[in-house]
Formats: C-alpha cells, sequence, structure tokens
C-alpha cells in the first residue's frame, strides 16, 4: 500500500511540474484531466483539431470547413506552433504571410484574425495560461463601399434571359438561383443550396441561415412574385447546382446575357444586388438588416454606404449639363 501511495505521489508531483511548464492553470480540474491522462497538449494545432473534432455535428458545416481550412493555414506558415508562440510578432508574421500569398482583401483578413482568435480564446477557457496577443494586435475591419452589384439595366439583361429560356439547362439552372437570390431576398449560395420545398409556406421562404443557424432561429421572408414564381413548381431541393462551379457558370450566364465583361460577378453579388436594390427602391434598412440576417445594424449600414455614393456619382450629371 505505501508502495502504491508513493507512485500516486510521484506521478501528482509530476502531473504538477507538467502543468507549470505548459503554463496550465493550477486547480482541480484540471489537475485531474492531467492526472487521469486527459492531457491538454502544448500544442496549439493540436488544440484547434480537437476543438474543431467536438464542433462537428454541433456547428454548422460551413463554420467547421472555414475553421479547418484557417487551421491548414496556420500550419502551412509554421509547421509546429506551441501555445508560448502566440505572440504579437506571430499573429503580425501571420497576418503579413496571407495578404502577401493569397491575396486576401481586408475583410478576408479580418475574418480569419477572428477565428484565430476564437482559437485562442478557447484555450484560455481550457485552462491554458497565455495572453492573447489581440489584447495588442487589432486587426481593421474595412469597411467596403465598393462592393459590386447589378444595376437595373443588368437586372433586366438577366430577366429577360431568364425568360427566354434559350441558354444550355445547367446554366439556365444556375441563373434561376442567382435571380431568385438578387429579387428574392439576397441569400447566401450555402443557404440557396440547402432549400428545398419544405422551407416554402404560404408563399415566404421559411429557413435558419447556415452560416449562423448556432445563434438565430428561423427567418420567414415573403416573396416577390418574380422570385415565388422561379420555384412554385418545384419540389424537394429548390435549386440543382453544383457550389464549386456556380461562380463559373454565372460568369458565362453574365457574358452571354450582355453584361460588362470586366464586371466581377459571383453568387454574393447576387447578395449585394439585392440589398443596394431594395434601399434604393425605399426600403428601410433595419427590415434589410433582418432580411440579410445581420446580428449588426453596422454590417447592414455598409449598403447605405454605397447606395449615398451611388446617388453622389448620379449627380455628376448636373456637372456635366452645365460645363456643356
Amino acid at each position: 500500500i505505501n508502495l502504491y501511495l508513493q507512485n500516486i505521489k510521484a506521478h501528482a508531483i509530476s502531473v504538477i511540474h507538467r502543468m507549470m511548464q505548459m503554463n496550465i492553470q493550477l486547480n482541480i480540474n484540471n489537475f485531474d484531466n492531467e492526472f487521469t491522462r486527459k492531457e491538454i497538449s502544448t500544442s496549439f494545432l493540436s488544440f484547434i483539431e480537437n476543438y474543431i473534432a467536438e464542433l462537428k455535428g454541433v456547428r454548422a458545416p460551413e463554420t467547421i470547413k472555414v475553421y479547418t481550412t484557417i487551421l491548414n493555414r496556420l500550419r502551412e506558415f509554421q509547421s509546429h506552433i506551441i501555445f508560448s508562440d502566440l505572440t504579437y510578432d506571430f499573429i503580425f508574421r501571420f497576418d503579413a504571410h496571407i495578404r502577401k500569398k493569397y491575396k486576401f482583401n481586408a475583410s478576408t483578413v479580418y475574418k480569419y484574425h477572428k477565428t484565430v482568435k476564437t482559437f485562442i480564446n478557447q484555450s484560455i477557457r481550457s485552462g491554458v495560461r497565455i495572453t492573447t496577443p489581440y489584447d495588442k494586435f487589432i486587426p481593421k475591419r474595412k469597411t467596403n463601399s465598393n462592393r459590386p452589384y447589378h444595376t437595373i439595366d443588368e437586372l433586366i439583361l438577366l430577366i429577360e434571359l431568364y425568360k427566354k429560356n434559350c441558354i444550355e439547362s445547367h446554366l439556365q439552372e444556375t441563373l434561376a438561383a442567382y435571380l431568385f437570390s438578387c429579387i428574392g431576398g439576397g441569400y447566401r449560395i450555402s443557404d440557396l443550396l440547402h432549400l428545398t420545398s419544405d422551407n416554402i409556406i404560404n408563399g415566404c421562404v421559411n429557413f435558419v441561415a447556415e452560416k449562423t443557424k448556432r445563434s438565430k432561429g428561423y427567418s420567414s421572408i415573403k416573396l416577390p412574385e418574380f422570385a415565388f414564381n422561379i420555384i412554385s413548381d418545384r419540389n424537394g431541393k429548390l435549386f440543382n447546382i453544383p457550389k464549386y462551379y456556380a461562380n463559373k457558370n454565372i460568369r458565362n450566364v453574365a457574358w452571354i446575357a450582355g453584361l460588362p465583361q470586366n464586371k466581377k460577378i459571383s453568387f454574393h453579388v447576387a447578395r449585394h444586388t439585392f440589398a443596394t436594390t431594395y434601399l434604393m427602391r425605399g426600403g428601410k434598412v433595419e427590415n434589410l438588416q433582418r432580411i440579410l440576417g445581420h446580428s449588426k445594424i453596422e454590417t447592414t449600414m455598409t449598403y447605405v454606404h454605397m447606395c449615398n455614393s451611388i446617388v453622389n456619382q448620379s449627380m455628376e450629371i448636373m456637372d456635366r449639363i452645365t460645363s456643356d
């Protein structure tokens, strides 16, 4: 018995020393985890892997995909990262790396930092004793008032092409989904691909956004007549389009429709188009916030700034008149 107790005491002392070396907070829960071999690794990357594994089935698949992508970007930047590496200098160099290699815009860089900060904060909550470098490194979220969108004339060209039903079936299906988003509520492509006829009730789209499904309830959006007619006769999955070719296909459609060849087009442009068109036609920003599912009104206000810029540019017409 004495030998058994001595072994337990030695193991306990070893665990305490290891926790001190790893900067893990000494409390009963963390000690129990260490003592019973539920080891908290010094590896930040291993911690993220375990964290992602725990979230599978709990968080949206799109969230898991984003987390996994950023984990891979971190591993690519530095193959072995321990918690003590997480300094201001490390984050500064990682920021420079993703900007230079991937040419990310300010919004994407901000989202990367937001996710890395989530990983670090979660490790701190798990008992790792470190100070977050984001206390000093403050990523800036640039307000982009130059987001691409379709003018009314461009929308009309796309609608006319859709009504003719003269393009290949996979392009026609892509155009249907695109116009549904442009006119029916600015849906993200992740939501479009999950919508089924069961989501359509009394002319409204009732759904939980894939991006925010953990924190928000159902949204219910009344469909304009044109958008409703696109899907009124459909059963089951509303849109059968391959996600990985969706943006390429809609660019081909835009070329066929006669849109400017230098126009930046992706499915997210449909979301921008709905938002700007809605506001320019007199819609209220508070209602737009609800339709788009923004948690913060500041995000929706970006579109207000865009519309103000459009109006200001249109006033240049008067300058041209008086200068003639």
